[in-house]
């Protein structure tokens, strides 16, 4: 069940169209290395028609938008009573830039899917916290051009809308224990790790603003009870 006063987007349908928007990086930062054949083919396969937004290739210094820019295109995906959701490009640093001129109210009023992770994660909160709007960490736009490890990330991905670290990091468990060991607010607290979110591959889309169940023990686990 959702938290009271949260809503929950309608689930996307075979033939529901989809806008691509750039509230970090321009679309123009992953162009450099063309995909869109292979990403075209796997919105297909789920039967989704992608449109994108006014401003998704333009491209500054800072190989993102004026803030100008990805706010219209963000208002006009949500406005836009055809689309029936809205899928991020890439991450990147500078999402939190819009978060000053972001119309709460109507994105309030028109509830819909919103799905990316990373630097996006700033803007799901915010409209977590000021829409009461349940949106979704997942596979961004690029997301879908991955060449490898790629099939898992979609077969979830189409679960909840129809994190582990790499060896080579270095981190281990004990070096782990010490970073969560500097965070005073942590004490007492279930930590969770090794886990399908994030910064992974293969990589698991979930609500934030849904509900979890976490179990901790000699066996634990965790349940997201509503998507």
């Amino acid at each position: 069940m959702t938290a009271p006063g949260l809503t929950v987007p309608r689930k996307l349908h075979r033939g529901d169209t989809l806008r691509v928007v750039a509230p970090a990086r321009s679309r123009q930062f992953v162009a450099e290395h063309d995909y869109s054949g292979v990403i075209d083919f796997r919105f297909a396969g789920l039967g989704l028609r992608l449109t994108f937004a006014d401003h998704v290739d333009e491209r500054d210094d800072f190989q993102s938008s004026s803030v100008a820019s990805r706010v219209s295109d963000l208002h006009a995906a949500f406005a836009d009573p055809q689309v029936a959701g809205v899928l991020t490009v890439i991450g990147g640093f500078n999402s939190n830039e819009l978060l000053p001129h972001l119309d709460w109210d109507l994105i309030a009023a028109n509830p819909k899917i919103l799905c990316g992770y990373s630097d996006i994660t700033a803007l799901q909160n915010a409209i977590l916290a000021r829409a009461s709007l349940v949106t979704y960490s997942g596979p961004h736009w690029s997301s879908f051009g991955m060449r490898d490890h790629f099939e898992q990330t979609q077969r979830w991905f189409a679960q909840a809308l129809f994190g582990r670290f790499q060896e080579a990091s270095g981190v281990t468990r004990s070096l782990l224990e010490q970073i969560i060991a500097r965070q005073d607010r942590l004490a007492g607290r279930p930590i969770l790790g090794n886990v399908d979110f994030g910064h992974t591959n293969p990589l698991a889309t979930f609500p934030i603003g849904g509900r979890a169940a976490l179990t901790v023990g000699a066996t634990s686990s965790l349940r997201i009870s509503d998507s």
